[in-house]
């Protein structure tokens, strides 16, 4: 189930960005119910696009909304804490270096002017939460957001070179990332 918090995540946000409200509180109360995951990860991605959006009021809509719509499951939550308390086991992870690598890349090009950009920084930001918790959750919930940024900076890369240039380069970069992208290789 948590995996629908990969969907939900930039879905709630971008309606949040969009001024649908109705519609990024009932994806942020989607992601509760599916996974308690929900409860961290993607309001945080809301308040990180609300920050840097600067949109208290649709904030406060889509917080009081998520807040009634999951009272329920967050009062069955609460009266059975001692359960959800137990240990717990650690998530299988793959790293994925080039991702990563690409990822900050992107990453610091977005930062020089964050505002064009508040959609892909608070889709990365969202699972930041996991990083308390277990940081290999973060690493799969953040990889899809990661791949994205990267891809963009890739494809910036490229777009600024000319004729054989762009060819060798990209041409490099699809035979690294199929045959040796630092982890497994996608052919195997």
């Amino acid at each position: 189930p948590s995996g629908w918090i990969f969907i939900l995540a930039p879905w709630a946000i971008h309606y949040f960005l969009e001024d649908r409200l109705a519609l990024a509180a009932a994806a942020t109360s989607l992601a509760i119910y599916c996974h308690l995951a929900g409860y961290a990860t993607v309001p945080f991605g809301v308040l990180v696009a609300a920050i840097l959006a600067r949109r208290w009021r649709g904030l406060l809509i889509v917080g009081a909304a998520t807040a009634v719509i999951t009272a329920p499951y967050t009062i069955h939550f609460l009266r059975n804490l001692a359960w959800y308390q137990g240990r717990k086991g650690h998530t299988a992870t793959e790293l994925t270096p080039l991702v990563y690598v690409a990822a900050i890349g992107g990453l610091v090009s977005l930062l020089r002017k964050p505002r064009p950009h508040v959609f892909l920084l608070s889709w990365m930001a969202a699972p930041a939460a996991w990083i308390i918790q277990d940081y290999t959750r973060f690493l799969e919930q953040a990889g899809l957001a990661m791949a994205a940024i990267g891809g963009m900076w890739i494809a910036g890369l490229a777009a600024r070179m000319r004729g054989r240039a762009r060819i060798a380069f990209a041409t490099a970069f699809v035979l690294l990332a199929t045959l040796f992208p630092f982890g497994v290789p996608s052919l195997g």
